[in-house]
């Protein structure tokens, strides 16, 4: 287990960041437009990376034509696109990628309503069924084929698909919505619950499953998107300041990093963060499709020699002039990064970065 205090030395403000940038020690990531090959393959028009495992396999979201379709990129090799068939539109939504390239995700079907499905590391896709044949269901993340995600209608029931299809709801409760984000090799399990009050207002809470056990992860409104290996949890929540803040949990411990607004998606198991941080408070302003969004990713780490959070435009090697980019979604443990951005030419595409041999931070 690691030390807490590592969270001691965490960011306190993106004040960091101009220091952190000037002590670089060279790091850089090239940058691959994923959305080339699925243009070429599929006719993609424009394309969302939404997560890497560490042998590099990755999975994510095109566009063709009116149809959003979900995609899986091999470490090596031409990707493969794969949809629900017999809905319509076609609305395939891959969100998470497991160790052994097992994927979630949800899919619009001919009934009318959302399933959750698991495609194997064979390309075998099946969806899974909520708990009523009349609910939705959706798949968010995944571990060891383990799918986790939510089912409803409200309010939405956290739910967890085993390797036989089987679904549990692994938190009942009739007030509030549950959803399950992520979900870690250890079986621990994170998300948030939405409850209005008296005030109609919208009150999130994050939470975590450790072992049957429900902990909640502090601090009004706030969300966890995603756990890595040794329990770390990032997310965003409220801060004293009012305005939305990129949160790292261990346990009851947590650290704010301090960028007014952000959101963390994606942690690795030595606890490098990505997600994007925007201009704007409150409200979304990163547009799911299209060049519209005040946001740039922002890579988060701490190593011996120096802390800091990053924009990730910032980082790029000449692979990356031109681009934008916009959100960062997932890491692995080799520091690749995925998400999406604006290219050159002005379209939405999926894009993933390599780092080089250099240091993050020199001496």
């Amino acid at each position: 287990m690691k030390s807490t205090r590592w969270f001691g030395t965490l960011w306190t403000s993106l004040l960091l960041c101009s220091a952190a940038i000037a002590q670089n020690g060279g790091l850089r990531f090239s940058l691959r437009d994923l959305n080339t090959d699925l243009k070429n393959n599929f006719g993609a028009s424009e394309s969302t990376a939404n997560s890497i495992n560490n042998k590099g396999q990755i999975t994510g979201n095109f566009l063709f034509k009116s149809d959003q379709q979900c995609f899986y990129f091999p470490a090596t090799g031409l990707p493969q696109a794969f949809y629900v068939r017999g809905g319509a539109p076609i609305i395939c939504d891959a969100r998470g990628i497991d160790a052994t390239g097992n994927i979630a995700g949800s899919a619009w079907t001919n009934l009318n309503l959302y399933r959750a499905f698991r495609r194997n590391s064979k390309g075998t896709l099946s969806t899974l069924q909520p708990d009523t044949a009349e609910h939705n269901g959706y798949g968010y993340g995944i571990s060891n084929g383990i799918v986790v995600g939510t089912m409803g209608p409200h309010p939405y029931q956290a739910a967890k698909w085993d390797l036989t299809g089987a679904v549990t709801n692994i938190y009942p409760y009739p007030y509030a919505d549950y959803v399950a984000t992520g979900i870690n090799s250890s079986g621990q399990i994170v998300g948030y619950t939405s409850t209005v009050d008296n005030y109609n207002n919208l009150i999130y809470d994050g939470f975590s499953i450790v072992n049957g056990n429900i902990l909640g992860l502090c601090c009004v409104n706030s969300v966890a998107n995603a756990v890595n290996a040794n329990g770390y949890i990032v997310g965003v929540s409220d801060s004293w300041t009012g305005c939305d803040e990129v949160f790292v949990w261990y346990g009851y411990p947590y650290t704010d990093l301090g960028d007014c607004p952000g959101i963390g998606l994606g942690i690795s198991s030595d606890n490098w963060i990505v997600g994007y941080t925007a201009t704007l408070q409150y409200g979304t302003s990163c547009s799911a499709w299209g060049t519209s969004g005040s946001c740039s990713a922002f890579l988060a780490a701490s190593t011996a020699n120096c802390t800091g959070v990053w924009d990730l435009n910032t980082l790029l090697d000449a692979s990356g002039t031109g681009w934008i980019l916009k959100e960062a979604t997932g890491i692995n443990d080799n520091h690749q990064i995925v998400g999406y951005g604006i290219a050159p030419s002005g379209e939405h595409h999926a894009f993933l970065l390599t780092p080089n041999t250099l240091p993050l931070c020199s001496q």
